[in-house]
């Protein structure tokens, strides 16, 4: 009879904590329109701004229009993309991944808190588990959403230019990969900011708003101590100086820094549900 009850293990912990946040997303009509629209938004942007824009860029290659405009968005600068799709695909995921996937994970453990499962789980399997879980689990939906951008722009490009399909893939690739990384802070954010509010939009206005004082309290306190500015790198959304300076092929580096300000505001996190009645 013990081992009927016993305990599942931390690694199917996490999965069933990851596969049991997916099957009650996408079973959720809300789900399930969120993710028709953004197939229909995406739809429209590659239709009315990537592919005018390129055709804009094109045809203004002849009297340095195209120039012009690629310099004032920074595409030059940034990355040697194989084609204009991927390059103007990269500015405006970049641009708009933040609020995407800080909305995505609003509402991450305030239902389960308020419904008082979390002490349910919490009996069954460890903190650590219940986090992983839904990370990987928004993190997955994440993984789809960029997957879906990304390569609906790749075949776009290849439609346009079927000859640089090896550049154009690996290019897609790379930018999943860098755009996948750099939401994943933002997703261990919005899990940090659900333990102090009881809503999905009190727990989005308690992230922009604690972005926005610690950003300002580090820019402050550095004009008196220099290296506390160095801390602003700990800050979801601050991007490595490598991903400005380096060509799409050089950049994997730049992942790492994501990937430590996911790790410790989940650290974080952890410490104050420890400190927290849930």
């Amino acid at each position: 009879m013990n081992t009927l009850h016993a305990p599942p293990s931390f690694l199917r912990a996490c999965f069933l904590h990851a596969s049991y946040e997916l099957k009650r997303r996408f079973s959720s009509l809300k789900w399930l329109l969120f993710g028709g629209s953004f197939v229909l938004a995406w739809g429209l942007v590659l239709r009315y701004v990537i592919l005018a824009s390129t055709r804009l860029i094109e045809e203004g290659e002849e009297n340095g229009l195209s120039q012009l405009i690629l310099h004032r968005l920074e595409l030059l600068q940034r990355f040697d993309w194989p084609s204009y799709e991927l390059a103007i695909c990269w500015y405006i995921l970049e641009l708009f991944l933040a609020p995407l996937v800080m909305l995505l994970s609003a509402d991450m453990l305030i239902q389960d808190r308020e419904a008082r499962r979390l002490r349910f789980w919490q009996a069954r399997s460890h903190r650590l588990s219940i986090v992983l879980g839904r990370c990987l689990a928004k993190a997955a939906i994440l993984a789809s959403l960029v997957g879906i951008a990304v390569f609906s722009t790749l075949a776009l490009t290849l439609f346009r230019q079927s000859g640089t399909v090896e550049a154009s893939l690996g290019a897609a690739i790379v930018m999943c990969l860098l755009l996948f990384c750099l939401g994943l802070p933002y997703i261990a954010l919005m899990l940090l900011s659900g333990l102090f509010c009881s809503s999905a939009i009190r727990s989005l206005l308690c992230a922009f708003i604690g972005l926005l004082l610690a950003g300002w309290a580090l820019s402050f306190l550095s004009n008196f101590l220099s290296p506390l500015g160095l801390l602003d790198y700990l800050l979801p959304g601050t991007h490595s100086p490598v991903l400005d300076q380096c060509s799409a092929s050089e950049c994997l580096p730049a992942i790492g820094l994501p990937l430590i300000q996911t790790t410790w505001v989940l650290l974080l996190a952890l410490w104050f549900w420890r400190r927290q009645d849930i």
